[in-house]
């Protein structure tokens, strides 16, 4: 088993790369493996087509790392290809990934294939994407995150010299009262604030919308404190200064580092479950429906394009589905009350006649019928003896 060390830069003339680690296979495979030169080469194409379309950062350096990664493991050039190629990759990757791994390096061989490449025939079917049933944090858990996130960390074992409780804070309220995604709160701007109207614009969202969110005012207080007493003292770096969540290095936060960030203050708050950016917009979302907003009111925060999409947001607490549960199947007082309806016996007379039938009568009729039917009969009847 041999492994290539490849590095793709993320930009032209850029100082990041993409370190491309690819299991190979024997050495068989390697004596048909393409060169460096032309993966590289593939690649850059790739990334310019993605740039002149306008993609993000992020969705560029992903579909080209996993580009790199299937040019490298195929060993051919793309006029080479066949479509056993391209089922031999997407088997391997199914070996290494779950479908919702899967779907995006699909996407993305499928997008070269078909704009670069010019090999329309080779486009793969990507595997079915799973829905994953997300759970909310509870209020209590809510409450602990927030907390811990206010505790000043200055001057603890292994903390820098910087204090960090009044920016945790303030993107903690933007995550769970604002509902902003983690590319968003990274994004966000100082000439995008308007925190006399209690508003804010979000810079870059998703698919590079530019959009207003409403915020709460505990919301603007922590953005406002954060301003005084942690944003004034950073000397942001050139091309920077308009950035509303820095580092200490003056340089704006990666997302990353705010995935980090919330684990971290997870961990301390000592929340058993796995807490990421991304689920206090779920939890934000539940909130708002447990509240008694509509679909609509709530899209208009969550800035869903579709309605469909804010449903898989909405939630329903374990709390408030047990009390549902218990309301469906509360005991019933009637259910120990005497029964006042008559009771199917079988008629003593019809015994006689060969044809037995159901008959309701009440206990008072019972028991006259089996007294005259006992008194008439000189022959016992079965089940009165």
């Amino acid at each position: 088993m041999f492994t290539k060390c490849w590095f793709y830069p993320l930009w032209p003339h850029s100082r990041k790369f993409i370190i491309l680690l690819v299991d190979v296979g024997d050495g068989e495979h390697m004596e048909r493996s393409v060169s460096q030169e032309y993966v590289s080469h593939e690649v850059e194409r790739f990334g310019e087509y993605l740039r002149g379309e306008r993609r993000t950062t992020a969705t560029v350096r992903s579909y080209n790392r996993n580009l790199g990664v299937f040019l490298t493991f195929v060993g051919k050039t793309v006029g080479e290809l066949t479509k056993a190629d391209m089922q031999a990759w997407k088997t391997h990757i199914a070996g290494l990934y779950c479908e919702n791994s899967m779907v995006p390096m699909v996407c993305a061989v499928n997008c070269y294939m078909v704009r670069i490449a010019n090999r329309p025939e080779l486009k793969m079917q990507p595997p079915r994407w799973v829905e994953k049933d997300v759970i909310p944090m509870a209020e209590t858990e809510v409450n602990a995150f927030i907390r811990e996130s206010k505790r000043p960390m200055l001057g603890c074992k292994g903390h820098k010299t910087f204090e960090v409780c009044h920016r945790d804070y303030m993107m903690t309220c933007l995550l769970y009262y604002g509902g902003l995604r983690a590319s968003e709160v990274v994004t966000l701007r100082l000439s995008g604030l308007d925190l006399d109207r209690r508003m804010l614009r979000v810079h870059e969202g998703k698919e590079k919308n530019y959009s207003m969110v409403l915020l709460n005012d505990t919301t603007v207080t922590a953005i406002r404190e954060y301003l005084a007493f942690t944003r004034a003292l950073l000397k942001p770096q050139a091309g920077y200064e308009d950035h509303l969540v820095l580092t200490e290095g003056g340089t704006p936060m990666s997302r990353t580092n705010l995935w980090v960030t919330v684990k971290r203050i997870g961990i301390r708050a000592g929340i058993k479950k796995n807490i990421y950016p991304h689920l206090f917009r779920h939890t934000m979302a539940t909130k708002m429906a447990e509240k008694g907003l509509n679909a609509f009111e709530i899209q208009a925060q969550t800035r869903h394009k579709h309605i469909e999409t804010v449903q898989k947001y909405v939630h329903i607490s374990e709390g408030a589905r047990r009390a549902a549960y218990e309301r469906a199947f509360e005991p019933d007082e009637r259910i120990n009350e005497p029964s006042t309806k008559p009771t199917p016996v079988l008629g003593p007379s019809l015994y006689a006649q060969g044809n037995p039938q159901v008959v309701m009568m009440t206990p008072q009729q019972l028991e006259q019928v089996l007294q005259a039917a006992i008194g008439a009969s000189t022959k016992p009847l079965p089940g009165y003896q």
